[in-house]
């Protein structure tokens, strides 16, 4: 193991409080930071918003 300490975030109550756009991706704020929040098979991925390699905004791509 890494040793890296792991916090978790609640980002809503329930799925139907995130606004899912039609590429199946929401955004949501975390400790004043943007971050994605994907579906795909019924099941939940968070990940950047912001590309940390190219900088684009990932929100806006597609899974």
């Amino acid at each position: 193991m890494s040793g890296k300490k792991i916090t978790w975030h609640k980002v809503a109550g329930h799925i139907n409080e995130l606004q899912f756009a039609a590429n199946s991706i929401a955004v949501a704020e975390v400790a004043g930071k943007k971050i994605c929040v994907g579906r795909y098979n019924d099941k939940l991925f968070a990940f950047a918003y912001k590309c940390p390699h190219a900088g684009g905004i990932l929100a806006i791509g597609y899974i």
